[in-house]
């Protein structure tokens, strides 16, 4: 017995050293894993344990009861159906009783004999179930045991119900049917005598042995019960040993890989908090590995690279924008400088301008009267000298009195647009105003198309719609470069359609006219809206949202600097506390609407003024 027990008593540290064996084996593989994988796997192992002895238990388990369930049905359907034959054999011997006490009752006689008719045909059904499921039990002897061998038995004995029921059966038919001539005593004495024959007394001892198989189908169902319980409690029990075996594997993995991933991921903190703490962009993270942490550790390599080399350009970008504020300034001060000569010119021309539109009207008074001494002259003296009507002939006396007053009138209408050309200049030059003042929009608006008379190219349709509006408090320097930036972009629209439209030609040229349309209109007590629209190519919805941003443009190199719109968005919503919207459909066109408060709040602070305009100026 020694022999025997000795190895049983190695077994545990045989596996032991086995496992560490392996594990050792094993231990290159495994480092050149990913941290995921090595997760992965030690979980999946974990989680696989549990799940296959989950399933394992549940279909062991699940088998086991199942079957058991199955014996259990199985016995109880016997042993019900066993009880059913006994009653409907204890109820045809109760009705032959009672058939023989109601012979001389011939009313309640027909219904008891109705219901013994019934009694026998449930008997017979009964014992042909009971023969089919004897010979079922006879079959598997393994299963049934010892009922086997009393179904065995009782098949043997089955004749006996049988002959007793058909016997009695034909006695009713016989003695009963209405066309029976046997009296009631004769009736009642061959009932008794049935009653009393070997044939009844046979049956009632076929009934009594159905007790025995009785008896041990009730054991037979009770084993199944208890088969039943076992099957649960080793469900339970295989559950509990992969749960617990699967808890251990994944307490053993997460210890192993919180080692595994520590130790280098300290390193690399490490480097890390110096690199933050002491700027000192020189140091480098150690790769000892090629799963994740060594890939963090080669990427913060990378990135602490990335941000040395992102100062170095961020320095570079500093020292070009500084570059580039000194050349905006100094674009500013170009602009003030010209803004300062275009009034200065302005009033230089308006001047003279101012002296000819005064005295061509004297001189239109002056030409007249001379004209009335003529006409005065031809009619008092009909016979003139030669001399005059030569010198009438030759400078056409009758075309130069039609033609002078229409060449004063053109005089005039020149002199007139040459002094609002000349005001809506110096309007326009107002860059350098610090405060607001009362602004006339209509005015402010037909100036701005005045001063664009020169972009609005035959063919192009100005639409104006000008609500009674009052005046806003602004700056009319500025409200007249928002304009003008709005109108332009509409003219460049119009322009960039109309080759577009040209290449269709046909149908589609002629359905199409330029339009620009100009609406004014009080939208509420407290604000004013401008709404400038055009029908040319519409922005793209991509390009729709960056409109506003500085040096955005979709116009050609060296068309626009992209600060038009930006300069505008600073001026209505900074300058003047109002709001601007673009709204634009492909094909169809684009429309800006200009909200303007008609008060302006307090201003708080100078300095945004201050920016805007310096802003403004440099467009």
């Amino acid at each position: 017995m020694s022999n025997p027990s000795t190895p049983k008593a190695g077994e545990p540290a045989t596996s032991i050293s086995s496992l560490k064996t392996a594990i050792a084996q094993s231990r290159p593989l495994i480092s050149r894993l990913n941290i995921g994988t090595k997760i992965g796997i030690g979980y999946a192992i974990a989680l696989g344990i549990a799940t296959l002895g989950t399933v394992l238990g549940s279909i062991v388990g699940n088998q086991i009861q199942h079957r058991a369930t199955e014996h259990r049905e199985t016995f109880h359907q016997a042993e019900k159906l066993i009880d059913d034959l006994q009653i409907a054999l204890l109820e045809v011997r109760t009705n032959e009783q009672r058939l023989m006490r109601l012979v001389q009752d011939p009313q309640e006689l027909p219904f008891q004999y109705s219901m013994a008719n019934m009694r026998l045909d449930r008997a017979e059904i009964l014992l042909a179930d009971f023969r089919k499921t004897m010979e079922d039990i006879q079959k598997n002897p393994e299963f049934w045991g010892r009922g086997a061998e009393v179904a065995e038995y009782l098949i043997t004995k089955l004749p006996i119900a049988s002959d007793y029921l058909n016997h009695l059966n034909e006695l009713m038919n016989q003695r009963f049917s209405p066309s029976s001539e046997a009296t009631s005593a004769t009736i009642e004495a061959e009932l008794d005598a049935f009653t009393q024959s070997s044939s009844a007394q046979r049956l009632d001892e076929f009934s009594s042995q159905l007790n025995e198989l009785v008896t041990i189908t009730q054991r037979l169902e009770q084993q199944a019960e208890e088969d039943v319980l076992r099957a649960e409690q080793l469900r339970q029990q295989i559950l509990f040993v992969s749960m617990a075996l699967s808890g251990l594997l994944a307490i053993f993995f997460a210890t192993y890989t919180s080692r595994a991933i520590a130790s280098p991921l300290r390193a690399v903190t490490n480097v890390a908090r110096r690199v933050t703490e002491d700027a000192d962009f020189d140091l480098r993270a150690p790769v000892t590995a090629t799963d994740e942490v060594g890939v963090l550790a080669h990427s913060l390599n990378k990135l602490i690279q990335r941000v040395k080399d992102l100062l170095k350009d961020q320095k570079a970008a500093a020292e070009e924008q500084r570059r580039l504020q000194q050349e905006q300034l100094l674009q500013a001060e170009k602009m003030s400088s010209l803004g300062r000569m275009l009034a200065g010119v302005a009033h230089e021309i308006n001047n003279p301008v101012n002296f000819m539109y005064g005295n061509l009207i004297h001189a239109s008074e002056y030409i007249n009267d001379l004209m009335k001494l003529v006409k005065t002259y031809e009619a008092t003296v009909p016979n003139p000298d030669p001399k005059v009507v030569e010198l009438a002939e030759a400078i056409d006396l009758e075309f130069l009195s039609q033609d002078l007053p229409k060449l004063l009138t053109s005089m005039q209408i020149g002199a007139d647009r040459t002094r609002q050309i000349v005001l809506s200049l110096k309007n326009f030059s107002r860059m350098d105003e610090e405060g607001t003042h009362p602004v006339n929009l209509p005015e402010c608006l037909d100036s701005t198309l005045l001063i664009l008379n020169n972009r609005i190219k035959r063919g192009i349709t100005i639409e104006r719609q000008y609500d009674e509006v009052p005046l806003v408090q602004g700056y009319s320097g500025l409200l007249y470069q928002v304009f003008m930036n709005l109108m332009v972009n509409a003219l460049d629209a119009l322009e960039e359609k109309q080759p577009v439209e040209t290449e269709r030609g046909g149908t589609a040229l002629s359905a199409w006219a330029p339009t620009v349309r100009i609406h004014l209109t009080r939208s509420s007590l407290e604000e004013i809206q401008v709404t400038i629209s055009d029908n040319g190519c519409g922005i793209p919805t991509e390009r729709l949202s960056r409109i506003f941003d500085a040096f955005y443009t979709s116009k050609p190199v060296g068309v626009g600097t992209g600060l038009g719109l930006s300069i505008t968005k600073d001026i209505i919503e900074t300058k003047h506390h109002g709001r601007i919207e673009c709204h634009s459909v492909i094909g169809e066109g684009t429309r800006f609407v200009v909200s303007l408060p008609i008060q302006q709040p307090i201003q708080s602070s100078q300095s945004t003024a201050s920016k805007v305009r310096k802003k403004a100026q440099t467009t």
